[in-house]
């Protein structure tokens, strides 16, 4: 028979046992793993020498301990219901806790650990005891003994994986006792799982179809995917829902409520706008900011008709909410929804600002394209002789075969004048008019703007206006310069009554514009030599 001693020593060399200490008659060994310390005291100044190996478990929830049958007496308190694991190992303390974590696998172990061995596992401690350890007689048994007590007390500290646990409750299992404790613990966990978790508990409830499996999901936090489950389970308007969405609002959760009201207002059943009506005036919601973009976001893609009337409730309090609603808004006709982003042009957030003023634009845009009397438009226009914002919108987006409207426009600030008065010379309608009226009431900046905003786009009607702006006594002397040089412009480029325009050619070319009413009467310039003939000789 070999020795305990050698044996176990080979075990301690093994293992990678180190010397940490002395205790009476020996020392201590010890390693830690990623899960237990693993400890061998080992008592060398007896006779016989002896070994006891201890394990502690580096974390653990609750406190439990299991022993052999055979060296108790008194009847367990706690019972598994498994016959063949009930009759060697007894649960001596902390079963509520242990039962839920004693799946098959763990069963076995513990039979052959603690039934056959003798073995104590404990959540703090579990050990082989010398009178045990001394019955191992190849090395090579003892150090699997000791490494499935590492496991087993490893494994049954702590719970095991939510995933798991819900499988293995959903399990056959002949163990009773462990089956009602695995349903009273996934019970009390269900209420925190994470999404991630939630989600693969939906899948095995619906892959299963377990009766009973619409209980559960009134219990899990309602995430969509537990909406989605409770839709094709139960009825997705049980009143539940709304309790449960509401809740996990209020746990800082806006998700969930949001996206539920998105699909009530969706559907055409009385009942559903019931329902969507009630958690709507839940007090604090649409106060929420969080709940607020969740909602938007919820119906952005295709907007029941139903919600505008709670999109227009929404007080927006973010430049980064502005954009969104903006975008939804969008997508509904009416003068309502003008007016309410044009609410929006005077906050106090230049995004929120610039985020109405890019909505109202895209909408008169669209309105113009469909031939929109522009009386539908005179909101917009108002708005934007006040708003600098909203008339930068347009300047960029109107297209130019539209500029007859912005012509219209009178802003009040010279900045805005300036800048409207930039895209009038871009031409894209007769705009000698509302650029003669800047000409004429601007500042001298705007009426700079305006001369050469006329060089660029006037017609050649504004040639003598222009002449008798540049002569006028009591105006700027600069205005009277860019007057000349506009009128000048203008006759480069379209020519004036009685006179040619000359454009790129070939020597000795003529190019005739307006020729005067006299036939036979002509101002000629040959290129090439030069040739001049004065308009009052006849030709």
């Amino acid at each position: 028979m070999a020795d305990p001693y050698l044996v176990w020593a080979d075990v301690i060399e093994r293992l990678g046992l180190t010397a940490v200490g002395a205790i009476e008659d020996g020392l201590r060994y010890a390693t830690d793993t990623t899960s237990a310390r693993i400890e061998a005291e080992v008592r060398i100044f007896r006779d016989p020498v002896t070994v006891r190996i201890l394990v502690r478990p580096l974390h653990h929830d609750g406190d439990f301990l299991l022993a052999p049958a055979d060296r108790l007496r008194a009847t367990p308190r706690w019972k598994t219901g498994d016959a063949r694991f009930d009759e060697r190992v007894h649960i001596v303390a902390g079963g509520r806790s242990l039962l839920p974590r004693l799946g098959p696998a763990e069963r076995e172990r513990l039979l052959e650990v603690v039934g056959e061995i003798g073995a104590l596992v404990g959540s703090t401690e579990s050990t082989i005891e010398p009178a045990m350890a001394a019955r191992f007689t190849d090395p090579k048994d003892a150090m699997a003994t000791v490494r499935d007590l590492v496991r087993v007390t490893t494994r049954i500290a702590l719970d095991p994986p939510f995933e798991e646990l819900l499988d293995r409750w959903l399990q056959t299992d002949v163990a009773a006792m462990v089956t009602s404790a695995l349903s009273l613990r996934v019970i009390e966990v269900l209420p925190t799982i994470t999404e991630e978790q939630a989600t693969v508990a939906c899948r095995l409830l619906l892959d299963r179809n377990l009766e009973g499996g619409l209980s559960l999901l009134t219990v899990m936090p309602p995430y969509p995917c537990v909406l989605s489950a409770w839709f094709r389970l139960g009825d997705p308007l049980d009143p539940r829902v709304v309790n449960r969405v509401v809740d996990a609002w209020r746990t800082g959760a806006p998700r969930p409520a949001a996206r539920y009201l998105g699909w009530l207002l969706g559907q055409s059943t009385e009942q559903a706008r019931a329902v969507a009506s009630r958690l709507w005036e839940t007090p604090g919601l649409v106060d929420d900011q969080g709940f607020v973009k969740e909602f938007v976001r919820s119906v952005r893609d295709s907007p029941p008709a139903s919600a505008l009337p709670l999109l227009l409730q929404i007080q927006v309090r973010s430049s980064s909410i502005a954009r969104r609603l903006a975008r939804v808004l969008q997508e509904f006709p009416g003068p309502e929804i003008d007016a309410r982003l044009i609410e929006w042009l005077g906050a106090t957030s230049g995004g929120t600002r610039e985020a109405a003023a890019a909505s109202l634009a895209d909408r008169a845009v669209a309105e113009l394209a469909t031939g929109a009397r522009r009386q539908r438009l005179a909101p917009i226009q108002a708005a934007a002789e006040r708003s600098t914002e909203l008339l930068a919108a347009l300047v960029a987006k109107v297209p130019l075969a539209h500029t007859d409207w912005l012509a219209t426009f009178r802003p009040y600030n010279e900045p805005d004048a300036m800048t409207l008065i930039r895209r009038l010379g871009q031409g894209g309608a007769i705009v000698d008019d509302p650029l003669f009226y800047w000409l004429d009431r601007g500042t001298s900046a705007v009426r700079h703007e305006a001369a050469r905003a006329l060089g660029s786009a006037g017609s050649g009607k504004a040639v003598a206006a222009l002449r008798e702006r540049s002569n006028a006594w009591f105006s700027d002397g600069g205005v009277r310069e860019a007057c000349r040089n506009a009128a000048d412009t203008i006759r480069r480029r379209v020519g004036g009554g009685g006179n040619l325009a000359i454009v790129p050619s070939t020597g000795g070319e003529l190019t005739v514009s307006n020729p005067p009413a006299e036939s036979g009467r002509l101002r000629v310039v040959a290129l090439g030599e030069v040739t001049a003939i004065d308009a009052d000789e006849d030709v």
